[in-house]
C-alpha cells in the first residue's frame, strides 16, 4: 500500500511558496490525475475539490463539492469523521473505510490520507485510496469455508460416553479454527474401551486435512484390529504412504492410544512421541510415557504396548501439548507435566471444558496459540 501510493506523500511533504507554485502543481496534478488508485482532495472543511480519472469513474464528478460525509457507505458506523480531525492536525493516517460506488453498492477502501501544506499554512488533504472490495470478499468466502470446516470437525469428534464401569468425554479447542488435534473412543466389547488422542504437526487447513484423513480410517482400525501396535502400524503406515511418499515435505503426529479393560483393571497403551497420559488413583500419578517415535517419520516402525494395572475408582486423562503449553512459567516439560499433574488433583470435580477453560484464563504468559485437547475418562 505505502509503495502504491507514493505519489500522495510527495504532496504532504511539500511547502509550496508563490514562484514554485505553478510548476509544483502541474507536477503533482499530473500524478494526482494519473494514480492507477482512486484520489481526491479536500478542503480544511471536509469538502472535496478535486478527484482524479479513478475516482470519477467510481464515484461520477458529481462528488466534487460535496462534503467527504455524503461518498460514505455508513456515516454512523465510521470513524473517519474524527480521523479528519486528527488529519487537520498535521498527521499522516492510514486506514480502511467503505464508500459508495456510483449505484449506492459499497466499496471498501485501504486510504492514506496526507496533509497539503501551502507557504507553512495547512490547506487541506490530499486522499489516495486502493479498492481492496474484491480481497474482502476473497476473505470473507474464505471466513464462511473455514467456520464450516470447523463445525464439520468438531461434528466427527466422539460425544460423550457413559456405562456402568466408566464415562470418558473431551474438549478441543483449535488455535485458529481448525486444527490438527484429534481424539476418539469406541467399546470393543463387554469390558474393553479404545481411546485415541493425537497430534498432527502443524495449524490450521493442512494440519486439519491430515487429522480428517486420519479420522477417516481410525474407526474401522481400531474396531477390526484392537491391538495396539497393529493399529499404530497401520496408522503410521497410512500417514506415510498417504503424505510422506508423494510430497517432499515431512509430515507426522504425535498420538497415544490405550486400551481401558475394565474387567481386569488393566491399561494397555502406546504412546507415540506423545505428552504423558496420566494415571490418578489415591491422590497419586502414573505417567503413561511415549516409548515410540511419532507417527509418519519412519515407513518400518516397531509399536511396543505397555501394561499397567490400577485399583477402581480411577482417572486416565490425556490431552495434547497445547496443553502443557499453558503453563505459566518458562519451565521444562517435565516441570510442565507436575503442573498439570497438580492442577488434576486439585480440580477433579471439573468437566473438561470448564478446565480447559480456567487454565486458559489463568494463564499469565502470552505463548503462541496452540491446538488443546482433554480427553477425561473416570472409571467407577
Amino acid at each position: 500500500m505505502k509503495r502504491d501510493l507514493e505519489f500522495a506523500a510527495g504532496v504532504g511533504r511539500a511547502t509550496f511558496n508563490s514562484e514554485e507554485m505553478s510548476i509544483s502543481a502541474q507536477r503533482y496534478k499530473l500524478l494526482f490525475d494519473c494514480s492507477p488508485h482512486i484520489a481526491c482532495m479536500l478542503d480544511k472543511h471536509g469538502f472535496i475539490v478535486d478527484l482524479n480519472i479513478k475516482m470519477e469513474e467510481l464515484a461520477s464528478s458529481k462528488i466534487k463539492g460535496q462534503h467527504f460525509n455524503t461518498i460514505l457507505y455508513d456515516e454512523q458506523s465510521s470513524l473517519t469523521a474524527d480521523l479528519f480531525r486528527e488529519a487537520l492536525a498535521g498527521n499522516t493516517l492510514e486506514g480502511y473505510e467503505t464508500i459508495k460506488d456510483k449505484q449506492g453498492a459499497p466499496v471498501y477502501i485501504e486510504y492514506r490520507s496526507i496533509p497539503v501544506v501551502v507557504d507553512k499554512e495547512l490547506v487541506g488533504l490530499c486522499v489516495a485510496a486502493k479498492d481492496i472490495t474484491e480481497k474482502k470478499e476473497l476473505e470473507w468466502q474464505r471466513e464462511k469455508e473455514l467456520h464450516v470446516a470447523a463445525l464439520v470437525q468438531q461434528s466427527v469428534l466422539c460425544q460423550t460416553l457413559m456405562t456402568e464401569s466408566l464415562a470418558i468425554s473431551g474438549h478441543y479447542v483449535p488455535a485458529h479454527n481448525i486444527g490438527g488435534d484429534m481424539y476418539v473412543w469406541y467399546q470393543l466389547d463387554e469390558s474393553r474401551f479404545g481411546i485415541l488422542i493425537l497430534d498432527v504437526m502443524g495449524h490450521g487447513v493442512s494440519a486439519a486435512l491430515i487429522s480428517m484423513s486420519i479420522r477417516s480410517v481410525v474407526e474401522q482400525l481400531i474396531k477390526r484390529l484392537q491391538a495396539p501396535d497393529l493399529i499404530m502400524k497401520e496408522l503410521n503406515e497410512h500417514v506415510y504412504t498417504l503424505f510422506n511418499e508423494r510430497s517432499a515435505s515431512l509430515h507426522f503426529f504425535s498420538a497415544l492410544y490405550t486400551v481401558v479393560d475394565v474387567e481386569n483393571k488393566e491399561i494397555y497403551y502406546i504412546n507415540a512421541g506423545h505428552p504423558p497420559g496420566i494415571l490418578i488413583q489415591k491422590h497419586q500419578c502414573i505417567r503413561l510415557v511415549s516409548s515410540s517415535p511419532p507417527l509418519g517419520f519412519l515407513r518400518n516402525t516397531e509399536f511396543k504396548t505397555s501394561m499397567l494395572s490400577y485399583e477402581h475408582p480411577a482417572r486416565i486423562i490425556l490431552f495434547t501439548d497445547g496443553l502443557s503449553a499453558c503453563s505459566n512459567n518458562n519451565s521444562s516439560m517435565n516441570q510442565s507435566i507436575t503442573e498439570i499433574e497438580e492442577s488434576f488433583l486439585a480440580n477433579k470435580q471439573l468437566g473438561c471444558e470448564e478446565y480447559v477453560q480456567q487454565v486458559l484464563l489463568q494463564r499469565k504468559n502470552p505463548v503462541e496459540p496452540d491446538d488443546i485437547s482433554l480427553v477425561k475418562v473416570e472409571i467407577f
